[in-house]
């Protein structure tokens, strides 16, 4: 929070009682009101990624429908490279990035977008990154008086509001094949990470915010790399107001107590690779992910026959492997540019003929490949789990109340609104789903399509969907049925998830930081774009 006589407004004033105790004098009870109104708006909070307990929801945010670079934007500033999210509070907007072996952590100025102050040290190896991530993907977690970043490949540091080191707690880089993406929370006066790893290290930790100390350490023998963020879950009042940290890893969703680490329940089920948050409800948390290579489906019709049908040159209806050119790769995600490294399988296709050909006769027919098709899906099912948190059932399956799987993102989290919960995938497929019972409200196309890296985020009753090529696209988020709002180019591509304080939208794409608002002197549309 700002200090008090940065906020005082020209009618107060202080002065000293006879104590020597400092005192705020107010003309009037009005001015009072009008000093606590003052502060509220004067401090919006996105305090971690995706905003309050990283569920994507602002309560109080007013962003416009409508915007580009020519039309509410407030300010523009240019931004070093990094996935990292805009992370808010008050006047300040922090952010990572990483640019020829230095990581930095950098304040913007909320009202004008100056740079502030950066933080910068050196990488070291960053290792295994893939090509469509960055050294710099976790985002910032705030409080009021410090922001805590972590790199994967150097640790966890604490500066305060005008970039002074507290404390450093450099920290030995997980074992992890795409690098390091879940961000730091906070939480009862610790900073709380996720380190999962594929060399059976991996753990959750917890660092007093004061100092850097490790408060609690929780061992997670057998579990792999992930890349989710966790999320807080806290029972309703009447029901005692018992608290869980909800984690999302590699085929489990866990629950643990966050003031020392103890867990509480796992359920089984997932895929083997999870990136979304899980969303939080009062009496339902909601997690999944899509399948391996990205698969939102139970089935897969990407890598269809007929790609490789083509090559049979004798028209025989069988596919030989000196048929098959030495280059050829299955396409695994369609709705994915085709120059884009995931829009076909990382290998040529006749390193894995053998795997497809089941009687080893050198050839494939149709039969063949439907079959290595169902192998493949068996070995990874999408899934979304609505899960009760609570104490309960010790039978961890008995927490269960309803589970979908279609047209599940692979990167984007889920978010929960009111009673329902929306998700994006590439292609710019939206669902919408029944909170209490999965029944699937809507699952349509908003008109964008590309990939989907960002997550929706919502205010006012409207979602904001970012794709990558640089379109956010407005939906209304209180219909059961699709209404776009705008279709809004930006015109640089757009993998962070954007912010929302204020009357403002923050946007990070691959070159900038922008700040959109609304132009209040002309309103705002309010038609339906189809």
């Amino acid at each position: 929070m700002l200090p008090l006589p940065a906020l005082i407004p020209t009618h107060a004033f202080l002065t000293r009682d006879r104590a020597g105790a400092l005192k705020l004098r107010l003309h009037s009870a009005l001015s009072l009101v009008s000093v606590l109104t003052g502060l509220a708006h004067a401090q919006p909070h996105w305090p971690q990624f995706r905003g309050p307990n990283g569920q994507g929801v602002s309560p109080d945010a007013h962003p416009p429908i409508t915007f580009s670079t020519s039309t509410n934007l407030l300010w523009r500033t240019v931004v070093e490279p990094g996935h990292s999210s805009p992370v808010i509070w008050g006047n300040r907007i922090f952010l990572t990035s990483y640019r020829t072996g230095e990581l930095s952590v950098v304040a913007f100025a909320r009202d004008t977008g100056n740079r502030n102050w950066s933080w910068k040290v050196s990488a070291g190896p960053v290792g295994d990154v893939h090509a469509a991530s960055s050294p710099a993907a976790p985002s910032v977690a705030a409080d009021a008086t410090r922001a805590y970043a972590y790199f994967g490949s150097w640790g966890l540091v604490a500066l305060d509001h005008e970039g002074h080191e507290v404390w450093r707690r450099p920290l030995t880089p997980p074992r992890n094949r795409y690098g390091m993406a879940t961000s730091p929370i906070l939480h009862g006066g610790n900073v709380i990470l996720v380190l999962d790893a594929d060399d059976t290290q991996s753990r959750i930790v917890a660092f007093r915010q004061e100092n850097g100390v490790i408060a609690w350490e929780t061992e997670r023998p057998g579990q792999r790399a992930t890349w989710s963020t966790p999320a807080l879950w806290t029972a309703p009042a009447q029901s005692g107001g018992s608290e869980a940290l909800i984690v999302l890893s590699a085929q489990r969703l866990s629950a643990y107590q966050p003031s020392d680490g103890r867990e509480l329940w796992t359920l089984d089920g997932f895929p083997q690779e999870t990136v979304s948050v899980p969303a939080i409800g009062s009496d339902l948390v909601f997690a999944g992910a899509a399948a391996l290579g990205g698969r939102g489906d139970e089935r897969y019709d990407a890598m269809g026959w007929k790609q490789l049908l083509q090559f049979d040159a004798n028209a025989d209806g069988l596919v030989s492997t000196n048929e098959i050119p030495d280059d050829f790769r299955m396409v695994l995600r369609p709705d994915l540019p085709r120059d884009h490294s995931g829009y076909a399988v990382p290998f040529p296709f006749k390193r894995d003929f053998r795997n497809r050909d089941l009687n080893r006769d050198g050839q494939l027919d149709e039969r063949e490949w439907e079959q290595s098709v169902k192998n493949w899906e068996a070995s990874s099912r999408p899934v979304l789990m609505a899960v009760r948190p609570g104490p309960g059932p010790t039978n961890a399956l008995e927490r269960v109340q309803w589970k979908v799987s279609r047209g599940l993102p692979e990167m984007p989290s889920f978010l929960l609104l009111r009673d329902r919960v929306f998700y994006v995938r590439d292609g710019g497929l939206l669902s919408c789903v029944d909170a209490s019972t999965g029944r699937q409200l809507y699952q349509e196309r908003v008109g964008a399509a590309g990939q989907y890296c960002a997550s929706p985020i919502a205010a006012d009753q409207r979602l904001y969907l970012a794709s990558v090529p640089g379109i956010v696209t407005v939906v209304d988020a209180s219909t059961d049925e699709l209404r776009v709002l705008a279709r809004n180019e930006i015109g640089e591509a757009i993998h962070a998830t954007p912010a929302l304080a204020g009357s403002a939208l923050y946007v990070r794409t691959a070159q900038h930081l922008m700040a959109f608002g609304v132009n209040e002197s002309k309103g705002e549309p309010s038609s339906t774009v189809r």
